[in-house]
């Protein structure tokens, strides 16, 4: 199973850099300068630089592990992405979100 969605923003190499530097402390991570493949325990996740932003991939043998991979991904670069705001929505994912905090 895999799934791809797109991102726009005019800081994609500084966000791939960033989530490079993160999970390579923890997982492993192929990285050139425009894209990088991270190898999480549930599947793997690609992110691509574009000419308008990223291109986020996650591929998974099982939903449950796909539907992970994506929530990792996503959740990491929203919130390194934080002075953007930028949402990550993945293909058939709700688009409306809760923005209450606790």
């Amino acid at each position: 199973m895999n799934t791809t969605t797109h991102v726009i923003t005019r800081n994609g190499e500084k966000y791939l850099a960033q989530l490079c530097k993160h999970f390579g402390h923890k997982i492993e991570v192929e990285q050139t300068e425009t894209q990088a493949i991270f190898h999480f325990g549930a599947g793997q996740a690609t992110v691509r630089i574009t000419d308008r932003g990223l291109e986020l991939g996650a591929q998974a043998s099982t939903a449950a592990g796909l539907e992970k991979v994506q929530s990792i991904l996503g959740s990491h670069l929203e919130r390194f992405s934080f002075r953007e705001n930028l949402v990550v929505t993945w293909p058939g994912q709700d688009m409306t979100r809760n923005t209450e905090t606790a």
